[in-house]
C-alpha cells in the first residue's frame, strides 16, 4: 500500500531529514524539524553543490551531524511535545509569507480581479 507524504506530514510532529526539500512542507504546516547530516563533507563534495540554501543558517531547525546529538535532540523534544523552538518559529514566519491557512481563497479573489480586468479591457476593445 502506497502512503501519501502529505498525509505522514500532516500526523507527524517532529520531522527528520537530510537534505530534502520536503522540509519546507513540514515547516509550514507546523512539524518540528531536525536536519541530520552526518555526511555532510561527502554529500556537498561528491553528490551535490551547495546551493542559496544554508541549513545551519536558514533552516527550520537545528543541523545535526553527531549520531548521540540527535539521539539526545529527539529526546528533547519528546520530552517537550515536539514544541518548535522560538529561533525556529522566527524562521518559518519569516520565511513564509502567509501561515493562515487562506492561500486557495488568496489566489481566487487574484484570479477574479484578472478576469476583471481583462473583461473591461474586452469591453473597451469591442467599442473603440
Amino acid at each position: 500500500e502506497q502512503v501519501k507524504i502529505a498525509e505522514l506530514l500532516a500526523k507527524a510532529k517532529l520531522f527528520i531529514t537530510d537534505y530534502s526539500s520536503v522540509h519546507f512542507d513540514s515547516a509550514y504546516i507546523g512539524n518540528t524539524n531536525i536536519y541530520y547530516q552526518f555526511d555532510q563533507e561527502k554529500f556537498f563534495t561528491a553528490h551535490y553543490n551547495r546551493g542559496y540554501f544554508d541549513y545551519g543558517k536558514d533552516g527550520f531547525g537545528e543541523l545535526i551531524k553527531d549520531e548521540d546529538d540527535i539521539v539526545n535532540k529527539i529526546i528533547f523534544y519528546i520530552k517537550n511535545n515536539c514544541q518548535i523552538e522560538e529561533k525556529y518559529k522566527n524562521t518559518i514566519e519569516n520565511t513564509f509569507h502567509y501561515l493562515d491557512h487562506n492561500n486557495s481563497k488568496r489566489t481566487l479573489e487574484e484570479i477574479k480581479k484578472l478576469s476583471k480586468k481583462h473583461e473591461k479591457n474586452y469591453r473597451f476593445n469591442l467599442v473603440h
